[in-house]
């Protein structure tokens, strides 16, 4: 979900095999930037407090809007053509 220069940068800038939970981190500055850039890109689509919370569509939406679609594009036809 993050773009692959922020997983660049992460995977280059910041070692975790050192890194402490206590605040102020071990991480550098440059380490600490791309966390914050990939927390502001999934920020919207992550709850850190269920990571496997589904935040599609479900299926039965998504049918929902496909026929509303359809039918309204019936509909367009018939009264735009005539027939």
């Amino acid at each position: 979900m993050i773009s692959d220069e922020i997983g660049l940068a992460i995977t280059k800038d910041c070692d975790f095999d050192d890194y402490t939970f206590a605040s102020p981190h071990n991480i550098s500055a440059s380490c600490s930037t791309a966390i914050n850039d990939a927390n502001e890109v999934v920020g919207d689509y992550i709850n850190n407090y269920d990571v496997i919370l589904d935040v599609c569509y479900p299926s039965i939406v998504e049918q929902e809007l496909r026929l509303k679609k359809m039918v309204l594009f019936c509909l367009f036809h018939f009264f735009c053509s005539g027939e």
